[in-house]
């Protein structure tokens, strides 16, 4: 009896996406935990006066972020495309859009010194 495969193959985008959400999630969980875990700048390097024109006292906040909206987000996303789920196109857009968001937010209206 011979078993056939009900899953169709990952296309060259979609394995691309896949491997850019992973990358992007395991840099964000693990620089998001860095910032929670050390929100004064004691296991990362940054200085706090670097938050000066923000409303950030200091980096909890911005690790928390970090963490949920562009290190869970995408490893979810992820996962729902390697299972081929339906809505697995929208979400891998929406975590694009959102990590461009998050980067033009930083930039222009957060007051972060570079």
């Amino acid at each position: 009896m011979f078993v056939t495969n009900p899953t169709p193959p990952l296309g060259r985008f979609a394995a691309a996406a896949i491997v850019l959400e992973i990358f992007l999630g395991v840099g964000a969980v693990g620089g998001g935990l860095a910032l929670m875990a050390g929100p004064n700048g004691e296991i990362l390097p940054i200085p706090v006066s670097a938050l000066s024109g923000s409303p950030f006292a200091n980096y909890f906040v911005p690790g928390a972020v970090l963490f949920t909206i562009l290190g869970i987000g995408p490893l979810g996303a992820a996962v729902l495309a390697w299972r081929r789920h339906a809505v697995a196109p929208l979400l891998t857009f929406v975590v694009g859009r959102r990590a461009t968001h998050l980067a033009h937010c930083r930039d222009r209206h957060c007051g972060l010194q570079q």
